[in-house]
């Protein structure tokens, strides 16, 4: 007989740690039907499970023939909300007739969460496609659950906790068994004492982060300081970056770029002939101070979690955008709008980051761009992952308009040149 498949579906009303990646995840399950296409498939509300893993499993075990469960707390229309039309949301837009001079407006009676804050933009779309999903089944499966919710026997009946069965659960967005290694070009013994960790020598060739992913089973972060890129430096850097990421494609590589302060990152040259190894071979950037380390470390180092890949699939919409800075953005006071997509928190249960709403870009207008919106069509811009070892929480964020200003800050420092010319070549030229 085939078996019952649970999966665990996060809704508007789920909790900021069970809504981690909740954007890529909802496009990751469309591959189910083709993986398990003789599966009976249950969907279950992930906050139930987790707050409830007792009562749930005994729910699902008396009651075979339910296709969901959302416990007593939500209607089973939750675990559909995303993907459901509905009046409150709808909009107007200026329509395109044949005739451009007799502009009109269109209006939309209804609309979906998923489909205006995510799927119109194809945003994270590239990790389920990066899978083997086509794009066109990741909506047919969301029809699917619709249908499934639609029924009459999704209703299960609540049941009373039971005691030595119904231990809250800490949930693991990417549970592994792996654990962060930090390596560094220079200034070990300050990282060192700076981190709490051990900091490996990076090998210019790569062949200790190679050895250290296969067989240390170690996900690695490499602690960047301006002078390991400057004139010398920098060909060691790119070697090592290129020759890890070429021997070991399907890793989270994180590079932590350090300087003194926000003024010298936007004042370093070398940032500009780095971008482009930090855009194609390195999957997380994260622009920070010294002070900012314990940070960083209380953030990449949950026992069991690898965080990487955890922020990844929550944070980057897009495969090249994947730039951040930590909540305390090096001391600079953010705008209004200038946080783009969601923040990223690690501490005990009920961590926040702690910013205002009115620092989202998703909380700007009605619709939430890039991050979808809970049961009240407000943006959940926040997101945590659980460390229930830490008494502190660290917060990762992406400010556009911060980054934008290093990045052009650090361009304007490279001063043009021309080049060499031989004996009989013209002089008039443009600077290059």
């Amino acid at each position: 007989p085939a078996a019952d498949v649970v999966v665990l579906v996060p809704a508007a009303c789920s909790a900021p740690q069970y809504a981690v990646s909740v954007e890529a995840g909802l496009q990751y399950l469309s591959f189910l039907p083709a993986k398990l296409p003789e599966a009976k498939v249950k969907f279950v509300l992930i906050d139930e499970y987790y707050q409830n893993p007792g009562s749930t499993l005994e729910v699902l075990a008396a009651n075979p023939e339910k296709t969901c469960y959302t416990g007593s707390a939500a209607p089973p229309t939750q675990l559909s909300v995303f993907f459901t039309q509905e009046a409150s949301l709808g909009y107007k837009e200026m329509g395109y007739p044949e005739d451009p001079e007799e502009g009109h407006m269109e209006i939309h009676e209804d609309a979906e969460r998923f489909d205006m804050s995510v799927w119109s933009f194809r945003a994270f779309c590239h990790w389920a496609v990066g899978f083997g999903v086509e794009e066109g089944a990741i909506i047919e499966f969301h029809e699917t659950l619709k249908e499934e919710c639609k029924k009459d026997d999704v209703l299960c009946p609540a049941c009373e906790k039971v005691a030595d069965g119904s231990v809250s659960l800490v949930p693991k967005t990417a549970p592994t068994g792996k654990t962060v290694g930090f390596y560094a070009f220079s200034n070990l013994e300050e990282l060192g004492r700076r981190t709490g960790c051990t900091v490996i020598q990076a090998d210019p060739e790569g062949s200790n982060l190679i050895d250290a992913v296969r067989k240390a089973n170690h996900i690695p972060v490499i602690l960047l300081y301006p002078e390991d890129v400057k004139e010398t430096s920098y060909e060691p850097f790119v070697n090592c970056i290129t020759t890890t990421r070429e021997a070991e494609p399907e890793m989270t590589l994180t590079v932590v770029l350090l300087n003194e302060s926000f003024e010298a990152h936007c004042s370093n040259p070398w940032l500009v002939p780095c971008l482009n190894q930090l855009i194609e071979n390195v999957d997380i950037g994260i622009f920070a101070v010294p002070e900012e380390l314990p940070d960083v470390v209380n953030l990449l180092t949950i026992p069991g979690e690898h965080v990487p890949f955890a922020i990844a699939t929550n944070s980057i919409a897009f495969p090249r955008l994947h730039f951040f800075t930590m909540g305390t953005a090096m001391g600079q006071t953010l705008e209004d709008h200038e946080i783009f997509g969601s923040a990223v928190t690690c501490g005990p249960m009920g961590s926040t980051s702690g910013l205002e709403t009115s620092k989202f870009l998703a909380c700007k207008k009605k619709w939430a761009a890039m991050v979808l919106q809970n049961e009240n069509c407000e943006a959940m811009v926040e997101r945590l992952l659980i460390q229930s070892s830490s008494t502190s929480s660290s917060t990762l964020i992406a400010p556009h308009k911060l980054l934008a200003k290093i990045v052009r800050g650090a361009r304007d420092q490279v001063q043009p040149f021309r080049p060499e010319r031989g004996e009989g070549e013209e002089e008039e030229g443009e600077d290059v």
